[in-house]
């Protein structure tokens, strides 16, 4: 197995051995290190286990042996043993070679037909944001982003280069929607929307923000803003169910692009930039909140969403 990463189920083993051993007269414990220097090796089985199929398989097989999973990935039974059992170790699986099942957290995420999927954006960050964040001391260094370093791509259009196919398209906006869905209480509850109208949630997508504040605030309405192809997809995959239709009265949709030649974003007092404001560099940032600002009535906010290493919010208020 690679570095033999999990040679008795997961690293972590190390982690309180070592722990453990420097209780004596080390001033501090080297746990803290060690689990960042070992979180990449915890992605990994996430990202094998995802590419896989291995959820899946499990749903459709009840509790498939190690055996019969080998021999319908036509894998290595050492191999595929031991990435089962850094699962298991990771609370991703449970059960053991006999025969393993999902646990509840599995069954939530990492299912690709459940409604709170992962497995989208999962995909996505194996095939993009890993490789993008090893060279993180060349961005450093440079203050330059690496598209063109690991991919050969031009970056000023990441989404264009990126996802010319549906089938890419889809997969991400699958990811996204679950994002939105799992942080959309939290945000639109951490101050009162009460008095807004009318929110605008550009880039918005599937439109899973603008739903649920229209579930949570009886009175909004909301507009969803994004290019021709993505409100085509986002209507055609993502209208159904009970949430879209409680409010599918005061819930439209606007084809447009931040920065098209003359464009004016739809009017509203309530202005949202979910998980944007990261893709694009800082000239390209505040072009965008200047086509905000002028749309803004008095005691109109824009609100940026951006998830670091912490959930941060701004509110800004027109003037």
């Amino acid at each position: 197995m690679a570095g033999n990463c999990y040679p008795e189920g997961t690293a972590d083993h190390v982690v309180t051995a070592v722990t453990a051993a420097a209780a004596g007269p080390i001033a501090c414990s080297p746990e803290p290190i060690l689990s960042l220097l070992n979180g990449f090796r915890r992605s990994k089985v996430l990202f094998a286990i995802t590419s896989l199929n291995i959820p899946d398989l499990i749903a459709e097989r009840g509790q498939p042996s190690l055996v019969t999973l080998a021999r319908l990935l036509s894998a290595s039974d050492d191999g595929l043993g031991r990435l089962l059992d850094a699962g298991v170790s990771l609370g991703l699986l449970d059960g053991n070679r006999t025969g393993y099942c999902l646990t509840q957290m599995a069954k939530t995420y990492l299912l690709k037909d459940s409604e709170y999927s992962l497995v989208g954006y999962i995909s996505h960050s194996e095939t993009f944001l890993y490789k993008l964040w090893g060279s993180l001391d060349t961005a450093v260094l440079t203050g330059h982003n690496c598209w063109h370093d690991v991919f050969g791509m031009d970056s000023s259009d990441v989404f264009a280069s990126l996802y010319k196919e549906d089938a890419s398209i889809l997969r991400f906006m699958h990811g996204m929607h679950s994002f939105s869905k799992l942080s959309a209480h939290s945000v639109l509850t951490a101050f009162d929307l009460t008095p807004f109208k009318t929110l605008v949630d550009l880039g918005g997508a599937t439109g899973a923000l603008a739903v649920a504040a229209c579930n949570l605030y009886p009175n909004m309405q909301a507009v969803v803003f994004d290019l021709p192809h993505v409100v085509n997809k986002a209507q055609k995959h993502f209208t159904a169910g009970a949430a879209v239709t409680a409010v599918k009265e005061r819930l439209s949709w606007v084809t447009g692009d931040f920065f098209g030649q003359d464009q004016q974003f739809p009017a509203g007092d309530l202005y949202v930039l979910s998980r944007i404001l990261h893709d694009w560099e800082e000239a390209s940032c505040l072009k965008l909140l200047r086509l905000i600002h002028p749309r803004l009535p008095p005691g109109g906010c824009w609100v940026g969403l951006q998830r670091w290493f912490k959930l941060r919010m701004s509110i800004c208020q027109g003037m």
